[in-house]
């Protein structure tokens, strides 16, 4: 009897020890996984693309081409770019910039942007960060997180933007649309917030407690947008999830 007891006791154990590993009960999201992915997932449209995008303000200084350039440097050696081309850059009155895209080692694709402005008594630096990684990634929360920690070295908080991107054969109808998006929503908990279907494409935006970001530009709280598009040239509707916003209206 004791040793039958020891053995249900393991059992338990490892039930319970398995659970916590890799499953959050509420919604039945790994917890190796980021919660966009879960969401598109449910879609069931083969993931072929992940894009990241950051502005941030570096400074309330008016830097010139020459430290942007040295900036550019840092920024380049923390993302472990190879470059592409040079470095573009440019120098007025009242604005310098610089502009470079490089390849990671990982094969993600970053463009950067530093500019620096004084304008009516105001001084300011602001640098802009976009990546994309074609196809899936082994580990997306994993890959994301990496990528957020190293612009939060940049500059500490910033609005950092993940969309993840879809096709699908042929122009999807209003109704399938609203089936693949309430699929998404309903798996992350999410309120609609507003929703729009106009001639080939459409827009919906909700909130989840899943993810961690608000939109800060709207007056609603708003964390989770996907978008359709149908392109007429490839005959395939492009399909977009991002979080907390997506640049661009329909």
């Amino acid at each position: 009897m004791k040793t039958f007891l020891i053995k249900m006791l393991m059992a338990m154990l490892t039930l319970v020890l398995f659970s916590i590993r890799f499953v959050d009960a509420t919604i039945g999201e790994s917890l190796y996984e980021h919660p966009l992915e879960t969401a598109w997932k449910e879609t069931g449209i083969k993931l072929e693309g992940i894009s990241t995008e950051a502005w941030f303000k570096v400074n309330d200084r008016w830097l010139t081409v020459s430290e942007l350039k040295e900036l550019s440097r840092e920024v380049e050696r923390l993302f472990d770019m190879k470059l592409r081309s040079e470095r573009l850059c440019g120098e007025e009155p009242e604005f310098t910039y610089v502009s470079f895209e490089g390849i990671r080692p990982d094969q993600t694709m970053i463009t950067v942007t530093i500019q620096s402005t004084r304008t009516y008594g105001t001084q300011e630096t602001q640098m802009g960060i976009y990546t994309y990684r074609h196809g899936r990634v082994a580990n997306l929360k994993q890959y994301l997180s990496h990528l957020e920690n190293l612009m939060r070295q940049m500059a500490g908080d910033n609005h950092f933007t993940i969309v993840l991107e879809g096709t699908v054969q042929g122009k999807l109808g209003n109704a399938v649309v609203k089936e693949l998006t309430g699929k998404a929503f309903r798996k992350l908990e999410a309120q609609l917030v507003e929703s729009h279907y106009e001639g080939a494409g459409s827009m919906t935006k909700g909130y989840t407690r899943r993810l961690p970001y608000v939109d800060r530009a709207s007056q609603q709280s708003i964390n989770l947008v996907i978008s359709t598009i149908y392109d007429e040239s490839r005959k395939v509707t492009e399909v977009v999830m991002a979080t907390p916003a997506l640049s661009g209206n329909l």
